[in-house]
C-alpha cells in the first residue's frame, strides 16, 4: 500500500521567469533536471492553479518515495519572488504528529513520528 505525504505551496513566480517554467506548470513541457526525472514528478502537477499574475498553488497528495516534493521545492524555488525564510506551504506524512511549514530557501525539516515512544 505505501504511505502518503500531502503538500502545498502558494508562491510568486520572478518578473524574469524563463517560459519554460511556466509552461512546465501547466504540464506542457518536461524539463531536464532532478525533479522532472523523478517517478512521480507529473503527480506533484496535477493540481497547480494560476491564483494570479505569476502567482500559483500546488497542491497534491502521494506517496513520495522519490523525495518528488523535496525535488520540486528545489527546483521552483530558484524562480520565487519571496524572501529567505518567508513560509511558502507546508508538507505532511501520514505517520507526523503535526503539519510541516516549507520556508522558502530553507532546508526541508521531517515531523515526528505520531508512533514514538520515549522509554526510560
Amino acid at each position: 500500500m505505501g504511505m502518503y505525504t500531502e503538500f502545498e505551496l502558494r508562491f510568486r513566480l520572478k518578473q524574469d521567469t524563463p517560459e519554460n517554467v511556466f509552461l512546465a506548470l501547466d504540464g506542457k513541457t518536461r524539463l531536464d533536471n532532478d525533479f522532472f526525472r523523478s517517478y512521480r514528478y507529473d503527480v506533484v502537477l496535477w493540481n497547480v492553479e494560476c491564483v494570479g499574475e505569476k502567482s500559483y498553488t500546488v497542491h497534491s497528495e502521494l506517496k513520495n518515495y522519490d523525495h518528488e516534493i523535496e525535488k520540486f521545492v528545489e527546483w521552483i524555488s530558484l524562480h520565487l519572488d519571496h524572501r529567505q525564510g518567508e513560509q511558502i506551504g507546508w508538507w505532511h506524512y501520514e505517520e507526523w504528529l503535526d503539519i510541516v511549514p516549507i520556508y522558502h530557501g530553507e532546508e526541508m525539516t521531517f515531523g515526528c513520528s505520531k508512533f514514538y515512544n520515549d522509554v526510560d
